[in-house]
């Protein structure tokens, strides 16, 4: 990872004007974020190959009230 990452991603909300202090904190993050995509990426590279398709099962039904009073 290097640092011009970081560099964007701060260029980018200074460009957007952005006045929250919680959107630069987040950028400590990112590393931890970014990184988490590694195992995914590694295993997808590997297996792309696989044109396999399973299918899934959907064994319930939900209703949008259902959805919504959980939200709340």
């Amino acid at each position: 990872m290097t640092a011009s990452i970081f560099v964007q991603f701060f260029a980018a909300l200074i460009l957007e004007n952005v006045r929250s202090v919680k959107m630069y904190l987040s950028l400590i993050t990112l590393p931890a974020f970014l990184v988490s995509w590694w195992p995914i990426t590694f295993h997808a590279f590997f297996t792309q190959r696989n044109k396999k398709w399973s299918h899934t099962q959907h064994t319930r039904v939900l209703r949008l009230e259902d959805v919504q009073s959980k939200q709340v």
